[in-house]
């Protein structure tokens, strides 16, 4: 639709390659490949399957330089989680065998936030990349006051605090990775020793975990793309109610200088 920012993923009942029922996942990067010169790639990958589904298991591990920040260490290819399909289990020994190649863009679908009463809420619609899609009208903050894009990089390894750590032991970790699939991202917060998310007392954002959260491989800072295409570089120490601000797209609380 002409005017609409895509859904940051679609799911709806369909049948696998194989003719089973099945959940479809397919998130907004793979929808924008023929926008950007990525039709060979888009002609293989077959969207009436999901990005879970072994048919598309050459597409989904094809490398996409433009979403892939060049400062992200490790090998990129990462554990397919589409929990539609999995029962939202945590177990790492449930995970279906596929893979796909990460992504270090992701978009804004939710936010979980701190409100003015010190009580941990999740607005699942918050941000410019929900499941609907959003018209640029309805970006009522302003489109250069709202984030789009952030890095989210280094998948499928797990960063925590500038550390790499040891393979997740909670499969839900991979629910957010490759580019084929689940990519508009119900943003965490953390604790500010990274042990805890999505707390009452949980007040940072940014390079804190790349489980889901902004996470950036350049020092001090996150990059993300505004949604009129700007791009701006925000400080891990930016304050969270700012950040919270900038990641909603209809709150009323439109953000001067920052």
């Amino acid at each position: 639709m002409v005017g609409t920012f895509p859904p940051g993923r679609i799911v709806y009942p369909g049948t696998s390659s194989t003719g089973s029922p099945t959940g479809v996942v397919t998130g907004f990067l793979a929808m924008i490949l023929p926008q950007m010169e990525g039709s060979n790639l888009s002609n293989i990958y077959d969207q009436k399957y999901g990005f879970d589904d072994p048919f598309n298991q050459e597409a989904v591990n094809t490398i996409v330089p433009e979403f892939l920040c060049p400062s992200a260490p490790g090998d990129r290819v990462m554990p397919i989680y589409a929990g539609w399909n999995m029962g939202w289990t945590t177990d790492v020994n449930a995970l279906p065998g596929v893979t796909g190649v990460a992504s270090d863009y992701f978009g804004v679908r939710g936010m979980h936030y701190v409100d003015e009463n010190g009580v941990h809420l999740f607005d699942g619609s918050a941000g410019v990349l929900n499941e609907k899609g959003t018209k640029i009208g309805h970006i009522t903050d302003g489109s250069s006051n709202t984030i789009l894009l952030y890095e989210m990089a280094g998948k499928g390894d797990h960063w925590k605090l500038g550390r790499l750590h040891p393979p997740p032991t909670n499969a839900q970790f991979y629910s957010y990775g490759p580019w084929s699939g689940n990519n508009g991202v119900g943003v965490y917060n953390w604790s500010d020793d990274g042990l805890q998310k999505g707390c009452d007392g949980c007040t940072k954002y940014i390079n804190v975990d790349n489980e889901a959260s902004p996470y950036s491989f350049h020092v001090g800072t996150v990059h993300v793309m505004m949604a009129d295409g700007s791009t701006r570089s925000l400080s891990e120490n930016i304050d969270s109610e700012v950040f919270v601000n900038l990641a909603k797209s209809r709150d009323g609380n439109i953000v001067g200088e920052f």
